[in-house]
């Protein structure tokens, strides 16, 4: 198939990387409010979720730049990230797995995957044709 031979592979790894790196920078502290607050691990869930969206974009932004198609590896890196959270919660809560939040998340993942390759690859667009041309200023500028 030719979307699978046009995949690259590096960029995929190296956004997925990124993405679970930024989720565990994020997950130590979270971690250390709970033991040292004595809170319980509910307060934690909202902040949780939005580090993992938040990864979700970093990885696809990481994606985008390393690829020529920036929002097909922001959505592939998405899914794929989808999945292992998918795969984790399925073990640790099979009762919460439902049809619709299941796609629903999965499409959510992708979606900001998309919008992470997208401005990653127009990123380094930007920064392959500031070096091209040998200055740093905005092109409207004078």
């Amino acid at each position: 198939m030719k979307l699978f031979r046009r995949l690259n592979y590096r960029a995929l790894f190296k956004g997925v990387l990124a993405g679970v790196l930024t989720w565990a920078a994020g997950v130590v502290p979270a971690a250390v409010w709970v033991l040292i607050d004595d809170a319980p691990a509910t307060d934690v869930s909202r902040y949780l979720a939005v580090l993992f969206w938040f990864a979700v974009f970093v990885a696809g932004v990481r994606a985008g730049e390393k690829s020529r198609a920036g929002g097909v590896h922001g959505a592939w890196v998405g899914m794929l990230m989808g999945l292992g959270v998918l795969l984790l919660r399925g073990v640790l809560a099979p009762s919460s797995m439902d049809l619709l939040s299941v796609l629903s998340f999965q499409a959510m993942a992708m979606l900001i995957g998309t919008a992470g390759g997208t401005c990653g690859h127009n990123l380094a667009l930007a920064a392959r044709n500031r070096s091209a041309r040998g200055q740093a200023r905005l092109p409207n500028t004078p």
